[in-house]
């Protein structure tokens, strides 16, 4: 699918509604092998299928060293699912860089820690990632937040706490299990559970510090 993608990098945008990839809107490529290679590609795939609307990319290989193109096309997803994926902070910002955050209602980024620890302390953290991605943005759509196993601490919440607060009348589930949130985490997020209007599942099971 890539290589048919790529040989048809010379089709202009404008020329491809009503044509098989101008009409796609769902694409889901989850567990398949693609590696870092996938950042060359993904643009010339956002270019080809405007209409993509829905993007799951779980268990492809993807690791800290995944990267795109400086001038790559921007998607507008409303479902972004990069789960299983060892991308790290940095791998996870790059992606994030070929991503409308604007226009993303769900999102999934569970397990996307490094597999190497110390990539954790070097190379920034998930938390931070997702707090500065979405956290500046005028208007948010997020209903649904992911970010399972990804080594988040109190700190990471402690970052992410604006952007939850943003979302009070948007965000519907919040999964925040098998991390190592504690009393701080609680805290925050029993005081936003207070205000937050619409939020209908908040998972924090198997988050080992909690007491």
């Amino acid at each position: 699918f890539i290589d048919v993608v790529r040989r048809r990098d010379d089709v202009a945008s404008s020329d491809l509604v009503g044509r098989p990839l101008g009409r796609l809107s769902s694409l889901d490529l989850s567990y398949n092998q693609l590696d870092d290679t996938l950042g060359l590609c993904l643009g010339d795939l956002f270019r080809l299928c405007p209409c993509l609307s829905d993007l799951k990319l779980i268990s492809c290989g993807l690791t800290a060293n995944f990267a795109v193109p400086h001038s790559s096309p921007v998607a507008r997803l409303r479902h972004f699912c990069v789960a299983h994926n060892a991308l790290g902070a940095s791998g996870l910002k790059e992606m994030f860089r070929l991503v409308d955050c604007s226009c993303v209602q769900s999102l999934d980024v569970s397990f996307t820690r490094p597999r190497d620890a110390s990539i954790v302390s070097t190379g920034g953290r998930v938390g931070k990632v997702v707090a500065d991605a979405f956290g500046n943005l005028e208007e948010k759509r997020l209903q649904c937040l992911s970010m399972s196993d990804c080594s988040l601490v109190d700190s990471d919440i402690e970052r992410l706490e604006s952007l939850l607060e943003s979302c009070s009348n948007s965000l519907r589930t919040l999964d925040l299990a098998c991390n190592q949130l504690g009393r701080r985490s609680v805290e925050i997020l029993s005081r936003w559970l207070a205000s937050a209007a619409t939020v209908e599942r908040l998972d924090l099971s198997c988050d080992t510090d909690i007491a």
